[in-house]
């Protein structure tokens, strides 16, 4: 991945995470001991912040650095589990997942699988569409 990518996810990340817990950029510069205007200059991608910065932002929003840089946190799942606020659990998994070696991870989605499809099993679940199907040719 291109550095300006990455640049793009910790500019959107930080504005998200910030704007979603009505901080202003005054409020988190004093918390991390910088300016607004450096803070402001790094959430705008002006500047990119050194790898001191970027761990005081990860501490300072509970969320794990390689997830502040790497992923896009505004979309999906990650973006519903980081913004809620009862996702602070749920985070602290995640962080904790990412952290894991490759085979580690592969283990635990294997497990993961291996779980659902009990489950599916066990409630008699088909299929997705097939539920979908069902609930709108009701309609």
């Amino acid at each position: 991945m291109e550095r300006s990518a990455y640049l793009e996810f910790l500019c959107k990340n930080m504005r998200l995470l910030r704007t979603s817990r009505k901080l202003t950029q005054e409020k988190i510069s004093l918390e991390l001991n910088t300016a607004r205007t450096t803070y402001s200059s790094y959430e705008n991608g002006w500047f990119l912040p050194d790898l001191y910065m970027l761990d005081a932002l990860a501490s300072f929003y509970k969320i794990d650095l390689e997830t502040l840089v790497m992923r896009d946190i505004t979309k999906g799942t990650l973006g519903r589990i980081y913004l809620s606020g009862k996702g602070s659990e749920s985070s602290e998994l995640i962080n904790t997942f990412h952290k894991l070696s490759a085979m580690s991870k592969c283990l635990i989605m294997q497990r993961m699988q291996i779980l659902h499809e009990r489950e599916r099993a066990f409630y008699k679940i088909h299929d997705d569409y097939t539920i979908y199907n069902d609930i709108s040719h009701r309609q």
